[in-house]
Parts: structure tokens; sequence; C-alpha cells
């Protein structure tokens, strides 16, 4: 399977996990608040699920110029998407009001859903072709 392959099979198991987590997402706030989820929190989804595709483009773009380098490739995307997503609940942290609490916490669980996926995605990217 090609690299151009192997990123779009990513971005469509990436788009059902996005799915199933959305839905989720609406049921726990509904069932916890009884609401609907604010904008902020489908926001927080989308810029998550954006960091996780682009930066598994990215890693994969560059391990095949880089081979020897794909440890300090995926270290340096990862620490570049913990960065931006420090930074995006930077403002939420700052006003520190109580039911941002639960803002965060909702926040900080969907990025890692979506880091085990994407590990597990690489993991398998890695064992079926290690030249990529």
């Amino acid at each position: 399977m090609g690299k151009r392959n192997k990123i779009i099979s990513f971005w469509l198991i990436l788009s059902v996990a996005a799915l199933v987590i959305l839905g989720l997402q609406f049921l726990s706030s509904y069932l916890i608040q009884s609401a609907l989820p604010e904008w902020r929190h489908v926001f927080g989804h989308v810029f998550v699920f954006s960091l996780t595709g682009l930066g598994f483009m990215v890693f994969v773009k560059l391990r095949k110029k880089h081979l020897s380098l794909s440890g300090l490739i995926f270290g340096g995307i990862s620490m570049l998407k913990m960065l931006l997503a420090a930074i995006y609940l930077l403002p939420i942290l700052l006003k520190s009001e109580s039911r941002d609490v639960f803002f965060v916490l909702q926040f900080l669980i969907i990025y890692m859903i979506y880091l085990a996926i994407e590990v597990r995605s690489l993991l398998i990217l890695l064992k079926d072709d290690p030249d990529v």
C-alpha cells in the first residue's frame, strides 16, 4: 500500500472514530448537563481531530525522507501538538471557572483517545511497511 493510501486509510479510521467520539461527547453532555454541548466543546473536538490528522500526515512525509529519525520526528510532532493544545486551553485555564473544569477534562480525554489512535496506526504502519 502506498503512502497516499495509508494516509487516506488513516483519515477514514480517524473520521469514524471522530464520529463515535463526537456522539459520546453529545451523549455525555446531555446526561451530565441536560443540554447539548457548547460550541467550544465541538470546536475543541475538531481542533484535536485536525491536529492528529495533520500530525500523522507530516510524520509519514518526513519519515520517508529521514528514515533514521522516526522517533525524533514523532516526538517533535507530538510536542508541537501538545504546545498547540496548551495554547488553545490557556485562555480557559486563566479564567478558571468551575464549569470550565468539565471542558478541560473532556478536551484532555479526547486528546488522549486521538493520541492512542494515532500511536496504534503508526505502529501498524511501521510493522506493515518499515520503509514508508
